[in-house]
């Protein structure tokens, strides 16, 4: 199935101002890594920063893997996916060696399965001291 990943649109908030974060990115083409999998691809630094707050691959099979690094400063932020039409997203955390699934949504899931009720994808980054966020974009 040839899927279209239409623009992502990416921004983390606070109440107060937008916080700096470092966003990387990798792509899935076989769509077969696990979490764990990814983190260490991560670790071994293959993925490539994302230069701006957009992405566009256009027609594509591939799943992408969104990395969130998150310090301190970044605590009670959110991070805002600009595209609704995303079939489904799994978010994960990890502040070791072993991302913990958190969320599981997307237009292909209940409403109500969004952790924040907003028409766009909003993760609340609920950040330690270094906490690394996984995004599986699907």
């Amino acid at each position: 199935m040839i899927r279209y990943l239409s623009i992502l649109l990416i921004a983390i908030f606070s109440n107060a101002s937008a916080a700096s974060s470092d966003i990387y990115i990798y792509e899935d083409k076989e769509n077969v890594l696990s979490s764990g999998q990814v983190l260490e691809i991560f670790n071994q630094g293959k993925f490539e920063k994302l230069p701006n707050d957009s992405f566009n691959p256009g027609f594509t099979q591939s799943v992408f893997w969104l990395i969130i690094r998150s310090g301190p400063e970044n605590l009670n932020h959110n991070l805002v996916i600009g595209n609704a039409h995303i079939n489904k997203l799994e978010f994960y955390i990890s502040d070791g060696n072993r991302p913990q699934l958190k969320y599981i949504t997307g237009d292909h899931f209940p409403f109500r399965q969004r952790p924040i009720n907003n028409r766009l994808f909003i993760f609340p980054l609920e950040a330690g001291y270094q906490s690394v966020y996984l995004i599986k974009i699907d």
